[in-house]
Parts: structure tokens; C-alpha cells; sequence
């Protein structure tokens, strides 16, 4: 096939390169274009240094931390032999460190490549560089990596290495004396992981901004818009802006470094039109392509333009969401992604491993990195936290039973949330108008934690995926496994995948999505709400109340607020605190209290509940004398027999405890 019609373009990065616009047929990419692909001088000049091909394993040294065990043996590799490590974390935390003396310069730009397989359960991957002092560290940090079970090439560029601590205090490495590949406890447990040509490659330097294209038309959905970036560019994602009534409503995304090969990289399924954003991270190309399959209507498409970003465009599921987020209308995405303050308590049951989060403005995280419940009332316009006048609150002043009110337009949306000791978390949604009105209340089922994606330590905040969302009567199902009960009958539930859009872009038309189920496997990220029409009187209330079993065991039935208030009431007045003139010191002490048996994982005193769900003998020290000082005797015995069992045998204390077990990491005042 030969070109149909080339389209002038340009690149917004200062016209460094030539930008070829090519609308080709179905069978790809043509001659013409083809031709273009001449590989610039700077990206010949790479070559690859071999560090270690791991035929010889002596220049390696174990260093695992106390309790840990690990073995550096050689075994079969994906070329010749292998670096063998064997590492068992024998119920502690902890790190097993491999470490290799090297004598290396970087260059500007580069990417450290290696081999890996393993037999080994989710933990912590480190590779870490170190400078002459020893003292210096630089380190890309994956958390929670799975392990491959094949031969799997794991690439560290540049711009993924970060510093991680030492005297210089920042800045890039530039001259390295040793390298580290460290297997952290994320879960623990014990394995084995095979390491493999280790090389360092020099890069050309990186190509900054984004590049843009169009304005394109087709007659039908059956040709293909090629755009060519000049050179081989990292990429981390497109912008589309599709025409609202002609767009291509199904189609892939295919890059190709050499202009020959394309690999399709994203597929959309039923998207929508208007300006769409798709992620793309770690993605090389020096050619892009947009194969629609189906137009929204019987007519052709039309991509108005067509943006490449560059890799600081969203280095993470986080930022790419801000983005959406700062080109949506406020209110819908949490203030998090738009980089404001977000604030929120917690609630769950005394001693139990599960917490929920209450947001201030109204959402809750029932699941530790979770998906949220975010309430939304409709009036001929949606309401959000963006618009409404709020208020927070707690039951009696002091019990860990908050409520969340917002007030907008002569409506009150009131949430309440309690857990119960059968750790079922109850959600109550209370909606007062002060004239007569029909109103439509929507809990949208979101994949965004509570907890603030600027939380990274332990557990990373922001978006959380969601792979499937279903209703069937009474519940909705998230992920196959989690559920939320509808103890009131919903009008209508509706879900969406993220390629058909955010569950808010169709609450803002007073509308659900038509699927009751759906399963997002392009992307991750769908989205659902369960509507609830209310024929409100002047002055009258209506409360609608969906409930969440914590637990597979947990025990459902009809929410008691009133039961959960006198209990917690019974826990938190063993002493009396009176001062009149001062009552809010009371309840903060009181409230105070609460969290801290909320916070708390049987025995484990914990100073917190994602970041900090973790019991240090320091915290736990200051959290057992207030528990004393209030009258509760047998939580901080129980936590001082349970932190026992994990001194040392040497008699060292260990600063901290967590599922892992004993942190090696010495703190002077564990002791």
C-alpha cells in the first residue's frame, strides 16, 4: 500500500528533529516511511560494558543483617553460569546484601541491564551504587516485586536511581566503588534468585518534552495515523484529543523502535471521545501508531491531536492520575492528586489487624491500599467536596465513630462510620433537605486510597486498581474477593472501565454507566456506583446504610450504631477525667485512647495504620504508659510478653516488629 496523504506537523520541542505525519493503510508502516529511520550519531556511540557475565562469583560477598541467612553460590545462567543467591529471613525482617567492589565512571545518561530469575516469594528488590567513602548510597528501590519465575531482563536507568542517604546529602553519582543487589523482607520467607549478566550502557541524553501531531481525519476506521519522533525516545504515555461525535471508540496503540517491528503496547475497548490520556510508562519508540477498529458511529474518525509525553510526564500511576486530575472539574478526584493537604482518622476494632480511613471529605478506604467509597449527592448539578461547605465530627466528642458533613444548595449529606467487634465496618448515609426535592445519592466505588499517594513509607498512598467491579443483589464485589453490602436497596449500579471513563463523567450528566459488570484488563482502573433516588419532604431525612465485612469471617448483620457507641464508651471511661473548664482536653485524651487499641494488632502496640503499622519498642513503651495511666492493664502485659519473644539471642532489643518479624536496624534506646 502506498501513502494516502501525508499531514504537515511538527515537534513542540524546538524543532530539533524532522517529525514525519504519515496516514497509512492497514498494512502498516510504508516504504516512504520507512526511510526515515536513520539512527542519529549519539545513539551509534553506545556501547554496552560487560560488569560481570558471573563466570567467576569470588569478586562477590554476602552481607546479610542479623538473623538473616544468605549464600552466594554459581549455578546455570541465562549465558553460561549464574550468580546464585540463597537467602533465607528465618521469621525476621531484614536484608541480604550481595555486594561486588567495582571501580566505574558514569557516563551523562545510562542504564544498568541484568538477568534475573528466582523461586522466591514477593519482596523487596534493591540495586543500590556506592562511592569510595562507603558512606554515599544511591538505590532504585522496587517494593513488593514479584519475582520471575524465567529469565527476565531487569533494566535501571538513570533517571530511576535516586539518592538514598549519606554524608553528601544529595546529587547524582558520578564515580562508584561497589554495587549492591539486595533482596529486602517485604514478605520474608526464604528463596533463591539467579543473577546474569550484569552491564552497564551508556545512553544518549534525554530527550525532554512532549512532542505534537494532527490534526488527522479518515474516511473509516480501517486506516492507521503513524507519527515518527525522529529518534528512539522514552516515552510515558499519549494525550488524544478525539472529536466528540467522530472518535475511534475501539483501538490499539503500537510502537516500533526500528520502524519495521510493532508492538502493540495498550488496546481501548468502547473509549469515548473528547481528550483522553492513556500511560505508558517505561515505553521506547521511534515510531507511534493509532490502529481504530471501530468508530463511534458509522462514519470515519477524527484525532485532533495526538501528544507524546515525555517520561517526567508521569513516572508513576500517581502522577498520571494528577494529571487527569488537574484537567478535571474540582471535586472530582481526591485533593491528594491535585497536590492539596488531605487529612483523615481512622476506625476499626479493638485489637483487630483491620483499620478503615475516613477522609475529611467524605471517602472511606475500607482495605489497607484499597479502593474508597466516596459519596456524591445530584441535583440537577453533582455536588463534590470541591463544592459543598464541610464538617468533622466524632460521636460523644471522643468515641472513634466519626462523621463527615456537607452542606450545599439547602441539602445536608451526613456520613457516619463505625466498626463493629465482629469487624464490620458500617457506613450510614443520612440526607436532610430543607425544601422538597428529588435528589439522587451515588456511593462511588473508586480506585483511590484514602491514604494520600504523598504516603510512600511502608505503604504507598493514591490510586489502588481495581480489575473487576460487579453487583448482584445486595453486594457489589471489587476484586473478586471484597464486598459491600447493601442493607438499602440501591435504585440503579453502574460501572465503567477506565478506557469507557471515570465514574464521575457520568455522575456529572445525572447518569450510570449501562454494565453492571465490568472487567478491566487494558488497564486496571475501573470504576462503579450504586444510586440511590431520594423524595426528600422539607425538612425530612432519609438515611441510606451499606456495610463492609472486614474479614472473610466477619459476622454481618443489621448495623447498631448505638450498640458500637456503648461499647467504646464502657473501653474509654475506666478513669475519669473532669475538667470543667476544659472538657476537649478529656476527649482528646479519651479519643486518643481509642486509637491507640485501634491501632494495635493483638498484642503489637502500633503507632499507626499503614505507613507506621509497625510495633516499635520505643512507641509501644509511651503507648503502654498512657494505657496504664487509664486503667487498661492487660494490653501493654500482653505487649511486653509478645515483643519478648523477639529479643536476640545476644540480648540485643530490636527497634521494631512487624509480620516480617525483628527489624535488624539498630535504634540506641531500644535497649
Amino acid at each position: 500500500m502506498g501513502m494516502l496523504r501525508a499531514v504537515d506537523g511538527g515537534a513542540s520541542d524546538g524543532g530539533a528533529s524532522t517529525i514525519a505525519i504519515a496516514q497509512t493503510a492497514q498494512a502498516g508502516p510504508t516504504g516512504v516511511a520507512q526511510t526515515l529511520l536513520s539512527v542519529p550519531p549519539h545513539q551509534q556511540a553506545a556501547v554496552p560494558t560487560l560488569i560481570d557475565d558471573f563466570e567467576w562469583i569470588a569478586a562477590w560477598s554476602a552481607h546479610p543483617s542479623d538473623g538473616v541467612d544468605l549464600r552466594i553460590g554459581q549455578d546455570a545462567g541465562r549465558h553460561g553460569q549464574a550468580m546464585r543467591l540463597d537467602f533465607d529471613f528465618r521469621g525476621h525482617g531484614g536484608y541480604a546484601i550481595a555486594r561486588r567492589k567495582v571501580d566505574l565512571d558514569l557516563p551523562s545518561n545510562y542504564e544498568f541491564t541484568f538477568e534475573l530469575r528466582a523461586n522466591a516469594p514477593v519482596n523487596n528488590l534493591e540495586f543500590k551504587l556506592i562511592d569510595a567513602s562507603g558512606e554515599n548510597v544511591w538505590w532504585v528501590n522496587r517494593r513488593n516485586f514479584e519475582f520471575p519465575r524465567d529469565w527476565k531482563p531487569i533494566a535501571v536507568k538513570k533517571r530511576q536511581i535516586s539518592f538514598a542517604w549519606g554524608p553528601v546529602g544529595g546529587g547524582e553519582a558520578h564515580h562508584i566503588s561497589a554495587i549492591e543487589i539486595v533482596v529486602t523482607a517485604g514478605t520474608g520467607g526464604q528463596g533463591t534468585v539467579w543473577i546474569d549478566d550484569l552491564t552497564l550502557t551508556p545512553l544518549p541524553p534525554s530527550r525532554g518534552g512532549a512532542a505534537n501531531f494532527g490534526p488527522w481525519r479518515s474516511a473509516d476506521a480501517a486506516q492507521t495515523f503513524t507519527v515518527d519522533l525522529g529518534e528512539l525516545r522514552e516515552i510515558g504515555g499519549l494525550r488524544l484529543d478525539w472529536d466528540t461525535v467522530d472518535f475511534a471508540a475501539d483501538y490499539a496503540v503500537e510502537l516500533s523502535r526500528d520502524g519495521e517491528h510493532f508492538e502493540t503496547v495498550r488496546t481501548v475497548t468502547r473509549g469515548r471521545g473528547g481528550r483522553r490520556f492513556l500511560y505508558l510508562p517505561d515505553s521506547e519508540a521511534r515510531l507511534v501508531r493509532i490502529r481504530p477498529a471501530r468508530s463511534s458511529g458509522n462514519a470515519g474518525v477524527r484525532l485532533d491531536a495526538l501528544e507524546v509525553e515525555p517520561v517526567e510526564w508521569a513516572p508513576g500511576p500517581n502522577d498520571f492520575f494528577a494529571v487527569i486530575a488537574r484537567q478535571s472539574q474540582a471535586g472530582d478526584y481526591p485533593r491528594y492528586l491535585l497536590g492539596q493537604q488531605s487529612y483523615w482518622t481512622i476506625v476499626g476494632a479493638d485489637g483487630d489487624e483491620a483499620e478503615a480511613l475516613v477522609g475529611e471529605d467524605g471517602a472511606v478506604e475500607p482495605f489497607k491500599a484499597g479502593f474508597s467509597i466516596e459519596p456524591f449527592l445530584y441535583e440537577q448539578r453533582l455536588m463534590t467536596w470541591s463544592s459543598s461547605a464541610e464538617r468533622q465530627s466524632l460521636e460523644d466528642g471522643y468515641l472513634p465513630i466519626p462523621s463527615v458533613t456537607r452542606r450545599e444548595a439547602g441539602l445536608s449529606l451526613v456520613m457516619t462510620a463505625a466498626v463493629s467487634d465482629a469487624s464490620t465496618l458500617s457506613l450510614r448515609y443520612r440526607v436532610t433537605s430543607e425544601r422538597d426535592t428529588r435528589v439522587k445519592l451515588a456511593l462511588a466505588i473508586r480506585p483511590f486510597q484514602v491514604n494520600p499517594s504523598t504516603q510512600f513509607l511502608n505503604t504507598t498512598g493514591g490510586v489502588s486498581p481495581i480489575h473487576r467491579i460487579s453487583y448482584n443483589t445486595g453486594a457489589v464485589t471489587i476484586n473478586g474477593s471484597q464486598q459491600v453490602r447493601t442493607f438499602t436497596t440501591p435504585t440503579q449500579f453502574g460501572a465503567a472501565t477506565f478506557d469507557q471513563g471515570d465514574i464521575t463523567e457520568f455522575l456529572r450528566r445525572g447518569e450510570l454507566p449501562a454494565s453492571t459488570s465490568v472487567d478491566d484488563t487494558a488497564f486496571g482502573y475501573a470504576s462503579g456506583a450504586l444510586s440511590y433516588d431520594l423524595d426528600l419532604k422539607a425538612g425530612a431525612s432519609q438515611d441510606v446504610v451499606i456495610a463492609v465485612p472486614l474479614h472473610d469471617t466477619s459476622t454481618i448483620a443489621a448495623p447498631d450504631f448505638d450498640a458500637i457507641a456503648q461499647a467504646w464508651r464502657g473501653r474509654l471511661n475506666r478513669l475519669i477525667i473532669d475538667i470543667p473548664a476544659a472538657p476537649e482536653i478529656a476527649d482528646t485524651v479519651r479519643a486518643n485512647v481509642a486509637y491507640m487499641l485501634i491501632n494495635r494488632d493483638g498484642p503489637a502496640l502500633q503507632p499507626g495504620s499503614r505507613s507506621y503499622e509497625r510495633a516499635w519498642i520505643r512507641d509501644g513503651a509511651l503507648i503502654a504508659s498512657v494505657l496504664l495511666r487509664m486503667g487498661t492493664r492487660d494490653v501493654p502485659i500482653a505487649f511486653a510478653k509478645w515483643f519478648a519473644r523477639y529479643q536476640y539471642d545476644n540480648g540485643k532489643v530490636p527497634c521494631c516488629v512487624d509480620k516480617r518479624g525483628a527489624d535488624p536496624v539498630p535504634e540506641n534506646d531500644s535497649h
